[in-house]
């Protein structure tokens, strides 16, 4: 795991010579090359993945002044602009929602969120991936969403299985709890498409009952949109709020597919 802060002094001042330089780094993002300017020993400080790619990077000379540049073509500039507000504060995104549901954008700031969790589970962030998923599950709260068809198609289909892994865990938690609402019947056959579509969406929302079932603890519902605070990545499951036993979610013989 990869710290955000060099707290001892050892570490400090193994990379004291590497901190020689510019203050600051040019990163180029996206094929139209957006630029963000970050302070460079906070990026290298944030993980191995930035401080190996500013030491390989390349310094311009402008004006008689030296300059680090990176570039990361592949990058949605919306998605690190999210990411260079958790560098520079280190604080959640709570004020990007409200100013998406102020201006009716809170569609392209979910799919921000989603790649920036994929993101920081790429570069080994886990505050990160806490911050980004602890933000779309309030936001999926917000504004009352099931969850997306296109969203499944995109993790299932499109992303590695260990990088989507939390959204994942969450997409089928997600599931579960729609399957349990009271248009249970027409939903199921949306669903259904996808499982057919996505054989790994359909392996883990069984794994997920059979869990459920074997548990034998408190055997009921829990809105996956109801976030507990004390949600980390440190542990295998993230804690959901309570509902009634009756919005219990279908059993899976009640929502069987024929996989033949």
């Amino acid at each position: 795991m990869c710290a955000t802060k060099i707290i001892h002094k050892r570490a400090s001042m193994s990379l004291s010579s590497f901190y020689a330089g510019p203050e600051t780094v040019r990163i180029l993002v996206g094929p139209d090359r957006q630029e963000f300017v970050v302070g460079r020993k906070l990026i290298v400080s944030s993980c191995l993945f930035f401080r190996q790619l500013v030491d390989s990077s390349r310094m311009v000379f402008r004006n008689g002044t030296a300059r680090l540049v990176v570039t990361l073509q592949d990058l949605c500039p919306d998605m690190f602009e999210l990411f260079c507000h958790w560098i520079n504060e280190r604080r959640d995104f709570h004020d990007f929602i409200d100013e998406a549901e102020e201006n009716d954008c809170c569609k392209s700031l979910h799919w921000d969120l989603i790649n920036l969790h994929l993101f920081a589970a790429q570069i080994q962030l886990p505050e990160v991936q806490d911050l980004a998923m602890d933000a779309i599950q309030d936001l999926y709260l917000r504004c009352n969403w099931d969850i997306k068809p296109e969203l499944i198609r995109y993790i299932y289909q499109e992303c590695d299985p260990r990088d989507s892994l939390r959204l994942r865990k969450w997409i089928v938690a997600m599931t579960t709890w729609v399957l349990g609402g009271l248009q249970r019947a027409f939903v199921a056959d949306q669903v259904k498409e996808l499982f057919d579509m996505c054989p790994g969406y359909w392996d883990d929302y069984v794994t997920h009952l059979l869990k459920m079932s074997k548990g034998k603890l408190q055997f009921h519902q829990k809105n996956p949109q109801l976030r507990l605070p004390s949600n980390n990545l440190r542990g295998e499951e993230r804690q959901f709020g309570e509902v009634p036993s009756y919005a219990f979610a279908v059993p899976i013989r009640d929502v069987a597919i024929d996989r033949r």
